[in-house]
């Protein structure tokens, strides 16, 4: 069924080849699934943890100005 309205068996309806939207949405999403907290854990790895060090071993003013910014 090309281009299948949404409803029915299709929820999100169908493309130009009939292939189902939903299924293709999720299949998608999956990918993203997997990468977006991969790329969360470096970017606090790398910029949170020194970040953090330098706070807690210089303590004073820096402190202050890394916890409350």
């Amino acid at each position: 069924m090309r281009r299948a309205p949404n409803g029915g068996v299709f929820w999100f309806g169908t493309d130009y080849l009939g292939r189902d939207i939903l299924s293709r949405v999720i299949w998608g999403t999956r990918t993203v699934l997997t990468y977006a907290p991969a790329g969360d854990g470096t970017r606090l790895s790398w910029s949170a943890s020194p970040e953090g060090l330098l706070a807690g071993y210089k303590r004073g003013w820096l402190d202050e100005l890394l916890v409350h910014a």
